[in-house]
């Protein structure tokens, strides 16, 4: 199946003000999220990339912020990032520095090819101040192994300037900048997501980061909030399609998660949202032309300290596929999945062949049990 561009007009009236209802109940999800008193410490792991034809293990670090600007007007339906990382009297610039310095203390950073600096949005004055920013250009300058630097933002920050100036700092390294766009399909990403920014603008920065010579690379998200199973594999299969026939270099897919005070969790507790299976990761990559497909990595099927639930089939084989998507990652290559089999597909099948109402009549139903379940909580 294919997903259509939603209908925007007089019928959907209805549904833009039941968005609306769902948005501030957003907000007050986020407004739930207790304050945390420690002091605020980074992130460290090690990822995979595939950049320019071949895998690279990353090192990333991301930072305790005070969240991204888009998080205080209304946030996405899915991030639980922010709302896990509610300081109490915001995290200074101070504290930032101290974050910068403790991932570089002790070497590991040094040893990598590739290293990400993930905030939400590197230009977003409300999460990073220039001096960090400045702070962390000039640490990383310092890494003589790191060859490739990763770094995100949010559309409507990145600018010529800032452009300019990363390029003045980083002259040496290869430069990638992501951006969160989740999905191809403007009216998915506004009706499930939340996103706040259209495919336009998000094409926009992509060819300006190219004009300076910059990579673009595009975060995807498998089975956002509100879709069924077919819906979120035809439309991951078109976002990779899209992305990549638009220059895009390199793409992350990840299987949308279940955090704790967003709108995926309220309707995860109300049996409307179960992550991807792995099998849709899988089919995902089979539908996919390997011209495509190599830009991609896939995330988002293990546990982290954010999320509550995540992309799975049963107990039996999810270590096993698990495993094997870790692996073609590194090798690209589809035959790891020939041989996996279990009894579990029937299910994931099941799922991806039962018939459901369009999704445009769906979201009243789903929107009207959000607003409810927030009145009862």
């Amino acid at each position: 199946m294919a997903l259509g561009q939603p209908e925007c007009g007089r019928s959907d009236r209805e549904l833009r003000n039941m968005l609306h209802d769902v948005v501030q109940a957003n907000s007050v999800l986020h407004s739930r999220a207790p304050f945390r008193s420690e002091r605020p410490f980074p992130t460290t792991l090690v990822v995979p990339t595939y950049l320019e034809g071949r895998f690279r293990e990353c090192f990333s670090f991301i930072p305790w912020t005070s969240g991204c600007s888009w998080y205080h007007k209304s946030g996405c339906f899915f991030c639980g990032f922010c709302s896990a990382k509610k300081h109490r009297g915001g995290v200074s610039t101070a504290m930032l520095k101290e974050q910068v310095d403790a991932a570089f203390s002790g070497g590991q950073i040094g040893r990598y090819e590739v290293v990400a600096f993930y905030p939400c949005s590197l230009w977003d004055l409300a999460e990073v101040p220039r001096e960090v920013r400045l702070y962390v250009y000039d640490r990383i300058r310092a890494l003589d192994a790191a060859k490739y630097i990763i770094l995100e933002s949010r559309p409507e920050f990145i600018t010529e300037e800032g452009l300019s100036e990363l390029r003045a700092c980083l002259p040496k390294q290869e430069l990638v900048v992501f951006q969160g766009l989740e999905t191809a399909n403007d009216g998915v990403r506004g009706f499930c997501a939340n996103k706040g920014y259209t495919f336009a603008e998000f094409s926009a920065k992509v060819q300006m980061l190219h004009d300076f010579r910059i990579m673009a690379g595009a975060q995807l998200m498998l089975k956002l909030p509100f879709l069924t199973e077919a819906e979120g594999v035809a439309d991951a299969v078109n976002s990779i399609r899209t992305c990549s026939k638009l220059g895009i270099d390199a793409m992350v897919l990840q299987g949308t998660v279940v955090c704790e005070h967003t709108v995926t969790k309220l309707l995860h507790l109300k049996g409307r949202f179960r992550p991807p299976w792995l099998w849709s990761i899988v089919e995902v990559l089979k539908r996919v032309e390997e011209v495509h497909r190599n830009k991609v990595v896939v995330e988002g099927f293990t546990l982290d300290s954010l999320n509550i639930e995540y992309a799975h089939n049963c107990e039996k084989c999810s270590p096993r596929v698990m495993a094997d998507l870790a692996l073609f990652n590194r090798t690209r290559d589809l035959g790891l999945f020939d041989l996996t089999r279990c009894s579990c597909m029937d299910d994931w099948r099941r799922a991806i062949d039962g018939p459901s109402m369009p999704l445009m009549s769906r979201l009243r139903d789903d929107y009207a049990s959000v607003v409810s379940m927030l009145a009862e909580s």
